[in-house]
């Protein structure tokens, strides 16, 4: 999951950087294993970053968490 979340972001930091956002990643060390499609995952992460790039104001500030809760995985976005 950690690398999905920094393709997902790698390829929305065009967008962010237009809009000058500041863009937080707080990701664990340690590999988050998930059983799901990689390439929705990705779809998925990058559609919540898309409308946390469209609905916050220029400058602002994004941020995405990963965390492993037991046999969950959390995925955060704060906009």
């Amino acid at each position: 999951l950690v690398s999905l979340v920094r393709h997902a972001a790698d390829a929305a930091r065009p967008a962010i950087e237009a809009r000058r956002h500041v863009l937080d990643l707080a990701l664990p060390e340690e590999p988050v294993a998930v059983d799901g499609d990689a390439a929705r995952l990705v779809q998925l992460l990058g559609n919540l970053l898309d409308n946390a790039v469209k609905y916050t104001e220029p400058a602002g500030r994004i941020a995405i968490a990963v965390a492993a809760d037991g046999a969950w995985a959390r995925v955060v976005v704060e906009d």
